[in-house]
């Protein structure tokens, strides 16, 4: 990777571990981190009670660049990963699920400037 490409990469990780310690002081256990599944990757899994949450983290310039960002598109790769985590994880069939977005603005030396968590950014197959 070169340049721009890499540092979006750099941000896009450093905004990941923001998140999952964020969820982390919220109660949550990571359960996984950039799950990959045939038909995509999920960000963040996350677990508390018999509550599954899968997350979407989204870095950008603004938080309402970042909302809009998760397009109807990526929240259906996202739904079908999630069901292939659970496929693949049974002990979880019985637990409710959840889809978030978690928006972080960083400046240019990745310093978290903003961070907003939308709990139940969108319903399975909405």
């Amino acid at each position: 990777m070169k340049g721009a490409r890499l540092k979006a990469y750099q941000k896009g990780h450093w905004a990941e571990f923001l998140c999952a310690a964020y969820y982390m002081c919220c109660g949550y256990r990571i359960l996984s981190k950039r799950y990959k599944s045939p038909y995509g990757e999920i960000d963040l899994v996350a677990g508390r009670g018999k509550a599954l949450v899968f997350i979407e983290v989204k870095a950008r310039a603004s938080v309402a660049d970042a909302l809009e960002s998760v397009r109807k598109t990526g929240r259906g790769r996202i739904e079908r990963a999630a069901m292939h985590y659970i496929a693949q994880n049974p002990d979880y069939n019985d637990y409710s699920m959840r889809f978030d977005v978690a928006a972080v603005v960083l400046l240019w030396n990745l310093v978290p400037v903003r961070f907003v968590r939308v709990d139940n950014a969108w319903l399975l197959g909405a």
